[in-house]
């Protein structure tokens, strides 16, 4: 089996803390994966921004992925833009088969109102959802990279059943404990509005 490579890329405000704080809880043949856990499941602090990612420095340059990894199934993740960046999906997919891993670009899948409704809560634009999603089209559209779609939606309606049937696609032995599902559940809170009671 070769050493996995989860890329997981998705539209800023479509909860790309949680997702990949979920996926760097798996365990590969009963090994944890090398992830990070910017929503901070175990703790009680704020969120972390991505430059407290494990990979940030190979996003940027600056670091080696081989050295980062060590040889270790990974994920990794980045907002789409990050930071005012756009970042290299491709580059980084091509460096990982060059370094004999068998990677995959999961792109989060989150509706549209959800992302335009987290996009108002951080003061962004909600204008440029558009212009974001369609800067992706040309990642989506690969010949040569395996693309996987991870809902946001489904994971929430079906929870545990939807992950490990999606899980089951990448290797019998990757599992996720059921309870860190219920810590993303907790910090997907912040992204529900309140419904304002009916005037009488």
């Amino acid at each position: 089996m070769k050493n996995k490579a989860f890329i997981l890329i998705g539209i800023e405000s479509s909860g790309n803390h949680c997702l990949l704080s979920l996926l760097s809880k798996m365990t590969i043949e009963g090994v944890p994966i090398l992830g990070s856990d910017l929503a901070n499941f175990d703790q009680t602090s704020r969120y972390r921004c991505h430059d407290h990612e494990i990979f940030h420095g190979a996003w940027q340059g600056k670091k080696s992925i081989a050295e980062i990894a060590q040889g270790r199934h990974f994920v990794t993740g980045r907002s789409f833009p990050c930071g005012g960046r756009y970042p290299d999906i491709a580059g980084f997919y091509d460096q990982c088969v060059g370094l004999g891993y068998d990677p995959v670009i999961v792109i989060i899948s989150r509706d549209k109102n959800i992302i335009e409704q987290s996009t108002r809560r951080v003061g962004h634009p909600v204008k440029n959802v558009d212009l974001k999603i369609n800067a992706l089209i040309p990642v989506l559209t690969s010949k040569t990279r395996r693309i996987r779609f991870l809902s946001y939606e489904s994971l929430f309606l079906w929870g545990q059943y939807y992950l490990d049937n999606w899980l089951a696609e990448e290797g019998p032995s990757i599992q996720i404990d059921k309870k860190w599902l219920e810590c993303m559940r907790n910090e997907n809170n912040k992204y529900l509005v309140k419904s304002k009671k009916p005037s009488n």
